[in-house]
Formats: C-alpha cells, sequence, structure tokens
C-alpha cells in the first residue's frame, strides 16, 4: 500500500514537471508541437488557447488536441495529453530592492525584514507607493512595515507579492526648543534645525522656518518634538486687546470711533469692541487688521446700589 502511494507521489511530481511553460497570455499551436506524436506540425502562429494564470496548471488532453488539429485542416494527428504553467521563481531581496528605491527619496536606507516565499512568474518587480503603510509617528524606523507589490508579466499583468521592511532616511526637521502652549504664536527662539532618522512619509516636512514662525500653534508641543507645519494655523488679523477703528454707517451717514477689541479673531469674524470714549460694548464685523463694521451695540446691564 504504502508503495503503491509512493509510486503515485512520484507520478505527480513527474506529471507536474513535465509541464510546457508559457510565458505570453496565448498558448499557440507551436506550443502544442511537444504533445504531437509521428512529426506532425500544428498551425504555428494560430491561437489555441489562453494562458493559465500563474500557479494554475491548465491540463490539455490528446483528445482536445486532435479536435483542435482537424478543425484546422490537420487529420491523423496522434498526442499525447499534456500541461501548460508558468514557471515561478523565488522573488530576490536585491531585485526587491531595487524596485522600492525606484519609489522612495534618494538616500533612504531600506532593510527588508521579510519578503513573501510564494513563487512569483518571470516579469519585472514593483514597490509602488501607494502599497507602503505608513506609521503614525514618522520617528518610527524600527517597527518593520507592510508594502504590497507586485509583478508585473505577460502582457502588463499583475502578480501580487509583499515585504515587511524598515524605512530610514536622514532629514532636517524643526523641532522646539522649549513647551509651546496652544494658541502661542511661535518665535524663532522657540525652535531649532536638527538631522534626524525618519520615515520617508509621503508628505516630507519642509524644514523651513518661514513656515514655522509667527504661526500659531493648535496644540500643546512639548520641547524636543517636531514641530509641523500641518499643526499650525496663522495668527489671528486681530489681537485681545488691539485698537480698532469701528465703522458706523446710517443714512448717508459715516461715523468712526476708535475701539478695543475683546477677543481675538480674523478677517469677517463677528467680534466684541469696547468703544475707547464710552465704554459701550458693540458688536462688529472685522473687515480688516485695522477697521470694523458696526453690527449692533451690546446693552449694558444696570448697575444696582452697592456694586461697582
Amino acid at each position: 500500500m504504502k508503495l503503491a502511494l509512493l509510486n503515485l507521489a512520484v507520478a505527480a511530481v513527474t506529471s507536474a514537471a513535465q509541464c510546457l511553460p508559457v510565458e505570453t497570455d496565448i498558448i499557440l499551436g507551436r506550443q502544442l508541437n511537444a504533445a504531437v506524436r509521428g512529426g506532425t506540425s500544428l498551425p504555428a502562429d494560430v491561437v489555441f488557447s489562453s494562458s493559465p494564470l500563474p500557479g494554475v496548471t491548465r491540463t490539455v488532453s490528446a483528445a482536445e488536441i486532435v479536435r483542435w488539429a482537424e478543425r484546422h485542416g490537420i487529420s491523423g494527428v496522434s498526442a499525447i495529453d499534456t500541461c501548460f504553467e508558468w514557471p515561478l521563481r523565488a522573488l530576490e531581496a536585491e531585485e526587491a530592492t531595487t524596485a522600492m528605491r525606484a519609489s522612495l527619496p534618494p538616500g533612504t536606507d531600506i532593510k527588508i525584514v521579510e519578503l513573501s516565499r510564494q513563487g512569483v512568474p518571470s516579469g519585472k518587480p514593483v514597490f509602488p507607493r501607494n502599497g507602503l503603510r505608513e506609521p503614525a509617528d514618522a520617528a518610527n524606523v524600527t517597527t518593520p512595515v507592510l508594502w504590497h507589490g507586485f509583478v508585473e508579466y505577460g502582457n502588463h499583468k499583475r502578480y501580487a507579492t509583499w515585504a515587511r521592511v524598515t524605512l530610514r532616511l536622514q532629514s532636517k526637521r524643526l523641532s522646539a526648543t522649549a513647551d509651546i502652549r496652544t494658541g502661542e504664536v511661535i518665535r524663532a527662539d522657540q525652535i531649532r534645525e536638527e538631522t534626524v532618522g525618519l520615515f520617508p512619509v509621503t508628505q516630507l516636512q519642509r524644514g523651513d522656518a518661514t513656515l514655522i514662525v509667527g504661526r500659531v500653534s493648535r496644540v500643546p508641543i512639548k520641547a524636543g518634538s517636531p514641530v509641523r507645519p500641518t499643526l499650525l494655523d496663522a495668527p489671528p488679523d486681530v489681537k485681545k486687546g488691539d485698537i480698532v477703528e469701528l465703522e458706523l454707517r446710517s443714512a448717508g451717514t459715516v461715523v468712526r470711533a476708535p475701539a478695543e477689541a475683546q477677543s481675538g479673531g480674523r478677517i469677517g469674524d463677528k467680534l466684541a469692541f469696547r468703544n475707547s470714549s464710552s465704554g459701550k460694548l458693540i458688536h462688529a464685523r472685522l473687515v480688516s487688521s485695522a477697521r470694523a463694521e458696526v453690527i449692533s451695540t451690546i446693552p449694558q446691564l444696570p448697575r444696582q446700589e452697592g456694586r461697582p
């Protein structure tokens, strides 16, 4: 019984080894000639069928070959069963690394931690940037990330593959020299440029102080942490305490008076201002950093005896 099973296994391996290789998307008559006996030649450039997908074996019986030959005017053909398949090979780390470099900034250090062991057809390996899973923190350069790629084979077909990699790129970044509070306008002495190893994220940070200084942080930033332009806002057009000229237009008359902003804001915002002469609170829409158009007067609560 064991000997019979062994013979079957050997026969299966032998059959698989005898499969004819395919290198295009179609099987032509000339490729069937290896299964034809008696020296008969089949129509060389006539399509027999489509090729199987990589990893799939296409078995062709002798009867199928004979019928196909008769349909093309050739009779008396003798053939044997045969099969076709794409030859598969192991993807080499060196060629995968070369493909990855094409999608990364020059100078990126690439370390392949794990490479798919699944065989791939002969073709060009490609690791596109959109197949790379980026870490949430660009400073995390030690945890491997997954990169989906493919091998381009046949007529621009793709066979999927993957790798786990660590990537590091020496980059310049701007970091905080001291803690920066939320809403604080950043000064030049609060940042410094440093060179560190970072993950080559899609949106590489520019080490440009002009993108940082004078802007306002939306979140608290700890000393030593990177200062990213994406976390910053433009400073307000008016700060609390700034003096702005209020303008009231009524019946063809324009009245102007200085007033103090009660909060910060940007052009287009409705803010409260205190008239510098009367002390009244007035709502106005900011139209520039120096002028606001009056909307309404905020009524004052009556003063009670014994209260200021």
